[in-house]
């Protein structure tokens, strides 16, 4: 499979080409001939498109002359990169503004969201995600296409668990209207309640809905995410997804307005045992419509 650039590997490649450029004083062509490849090779290297070995970190590292703090950042960023986690599997027709929101998230180690219409991709059950695609199927290709979409979807869940080398701090704020949902019908819905519920328990995640009495707040239009990075230098990223794609920014004047309007958004929020009992009365309903559906035939 062949390797993609990631903000983990561009970062140990800026700074190799830092240290090559202001401590080495050495040129690509240099670097190629004492590496025995060819220059786009060591271009590659220095882009973040190939990962090397941590040998020839070291290697490089003595060959510029760095010093011990310089090569201990460099396997610092070396690790960082190796550590992580394969990529979602997509479509190839994906869009690349989504591929570059699925490439923050696996680099991130924070994420905010907000959601109005539908649970998160990250809290998803693969019912309730079939559901949503049986329900769109002039949007769809095949049913092929909308499996590798759903097998992608669960396998970025994963960063949410505990167990994972890099778990991911997440804080979803719902809209009501995602709780009364009846996407898939009550069987689906409820396990999908249920599976929420489950998550919460994570020490890394905080689920907590804004009941429709607090009346508008933030953007009424839709959902964001917002990716948050271990460097507390670097500004966060903001996906915004609408109908027939989405945006990525990077811009801090476009994501300091959505980092603002989230705080304010988490004022009005249920505590998280608030939206837990919201949950269970909800799945109490759910259950409960199901039974009489049954028994009335």
């Amino acid at each position: 499979m062949a390797q993609t650039r990631t903000r983990a590997r561009r970062l140990l490649g800026a700074y190799l080409a830092f240290l090559r450029k202001d401590v080495g004083k050495r040129t690509v062509v240099e670097v190629a001939e004492y590496l025995g490849m060819s220059a786009p090779s060591v271009t590659r290297y220095e882009n973040g498109d190939v990962l090397m070995k941590v040998s020839v970190v070291r290697d490089l590292c003595r060959y510029y002359g760095a010093g011990d703090d310089q090569s201990a950042e460099a396997e610092r960023l070396f690790r960082i990169a190796d550590e992580e986690p394969p990529p979602a599997r997509l479509p190839a027709d994906a869009p690349n503004e989504f591929r570059r929101y699925l490439a923050a998230e696996r680099d991130g180690v924070e994420l905010w969201a907000c959601e109005r219409s539908l649970w998160p991709g990250l809290l998803q059950t693969r019912e309730y995600s079939a559901a949503m695609f049986d329900a769109a199927p002039h949007f769809n290709d095949t049913k092929a296409r909308v499996e590798n979409v759903i097998k992608g979807r669960l396998e970025r869940q994963e960063r949410l668990s505990p167990d994972d080398p890099r778990p991911l701090k997440a804080e979803f704020l719902i809209d009501e209207a995602v709780v009364n949902g009846y996407i898939g019908g009550p069987q689906v819905m409820a396990a999908q309640l249920r599976h929420v519920l489950a998550v919460m328990k994570y020490p890394n995640v905080t689920v907590r809905v804004i009941e429709h009495q607090q009346g508008a707040y933030g953007l009424l239009t839709g959902g964001y995410n917002i990716i948050y990075y271990a460097e507390h230098d670097a500004p966060p990223g903001l996906y915004l997804e609408f109908p027939g794609g989405g945006r990525w920014y990077e811009n801090p004047k476009d994501t300091g307005r959505f980092t603002a309007s989230h705080e304010d958004a988490r004022k009005l929020a249920l505590s998280t045992d608030g939206t837990r009992d919201l949950l269970h009365r909800r799945i109490r309903a759910l259950e409960g419509n199901g039974r009489a559906k049954v028994e009335k035939e």
